[in-house]
């Protein structure tokens, strides 16, 4: 097949979807389909070479504002149809909504391209950013987001949603193609090669108990309750580290109030791990936390239970069914109480259990079963064209 791929989001930047955009068009491309991914990048509007059967159609882009090393592609709907008419595409799979995925959705709709897009996120991810709205604000943003997203997302032929919490949030909204739920594969733990010079590289402390987050800094993660949480735990326990791994615009705040609130002593910001030191790092933690009531999927906190780490996440968004499925591994707290929060790793500290549960992952999170699958979507989208 003849694939292309559009998401306004796309490696260098770090965030769940380029990630698994990456991971998808490389996996599609190795099974020998031709794939395209329309994202930003330099030189503009150029068919960039990246492995064999996979090429980047880069766009002209600014910085994005509101997130660190993210940006905003702006493409005139003409030059994707002049794409297009030189690719001929069987179908595109639209990874996000912006001003790349527009113009791309039009294109599409103009040649008469089969279309099938992935939910990665929610209005309320948005809102994140914009704390100063009232909640009658945030209520009202949200249902205007909602009306956006459901015009869009119902012009699609088929969609995929990588959670049913996901698949719930669109049915809810009114959006009416037909919906699979399709987890991203979770990749296979890479084995420690040296697990103390892991811990002698990134200064982990020797003798604590060491709480590890793992993804962006950024507003949407809800990581200030974290720290409130460990204000709170200091005056109770002591021994212990909140490590938060990662970079994003929100890193400059978080740091001044850890030195504020005089939290250096049990909070480490080391930010970004690359992903050959990632699980090593997962096996020197003890416990995993997830604060973000936004999440769709959360796929570091999936790499943490395949690592054995228990988690400790918020009840909110799609987090709830990672508990579902490894409840003897998972602590539910409320999204937006510290002191719930601090209770939880009080008593983590006293725990202190790894398990790991692998059967899951060898079919639900496994890589042949998610691109067995989208082809499947694919084949079916394409014969009734």
């Amino acid at each position: 097949m003849r694939i292309v791929l559009s998401s306004d989001i796309y490696p260098p930047v770090v965030s769940g979807v380029s990630t698994v955009v990456d991971k998808q068009s490389r996996a599609l491309a190795a099974r020998g389909h031709e794939v395209v991914v329309i994202a930003p990048g330099y030189p503009p509007y150029s068919r960039i070479p990246i492995t064999k059967n996979l090429s980047h159609y880069s766009i002209w882009a600014i910085p994005n504002i509101l997130r660190d090393n993210s940006y905003t592609g702006f493409v005139p709907s003409s030059h994707i149809r002049t794409m297009f008419n030189e690719f001929h595409p069987d179908l595109v799979h639209f990874h996000s909504i912006g001003p790349i995925g527009y113009p791309t959705l039009k294109a599409a709709k103009h040649l008469r391209i089969p279309t099938i897009a992935t939910l990665h996120g929610i209005p309320q991810f948005i809102t994140a950013y914009t704390p100063w709205l009232t909640k009658t604000s945030k209520k009202n943003t949200h249902r205007a987001l909602w009306l956006v997203l459901r015009n869009y997302y119902n012009q699609m032929q088929y969609i995929t949603a990588p959670s049913q919490f996901a698949s719930n949030q669109m049915r809810e909204h009114g959006v009416t193609p037909p919906i699979t739920v399709l987890p991203m594969w979770i990749d296979k733990p890479v084995l420690p090669i040296n697990s103390q010079s892991v811990r002698k590289k990134f200064s982990l402390p020797k003798g604590h108990y060491i709480f590890l987050y793992i993804g962006r800094i950024d507003r949407d993660k809800n990581l200030l309750v974290a720290l409130l949480a460990a204000e709170k735990l200091k005056h109770i326990a002591s021994s212990f580290r909140i490590v938060f791994a990662g970079k994003g615009s929100y890193l400059p705040a978080l740091k001044n109030l850890t030195n504020k609130r005089s939290l250096s002593d049990v909070i480490s910001w080391i930010g970004y791990i690359e992903e050959s030191d990632k699980f090593n790092f997962y096996r020197q933690a003890d416990s995993f936390i997830m604060p973000s009531s936004v999440e769709t999927q959360s796929l570091t906190t999936l790499e943490a239970i395949q690592s054995g780490l228990p988690v400790i996440i918020a009840n909110a968004g799609a987090l709830p069914e990672i508990e579902h499925q490894f409840g003897e591994q998972c602590t539910l707290f409320q999204y937006n109480d510290p002191n719930e929060l601090a209770r939880v790793m009080a008593h983590q500290l006293h725990v202190n259990s790894k398990i790991y549960s692998p059967h899951l992952f060898k079919s639900y999170y496994s890589k042949n079963y998610h691109i067995r699958s989208l082809e499947g979507l694919y084949k079916k989208l394409i014969n009734v064209k």
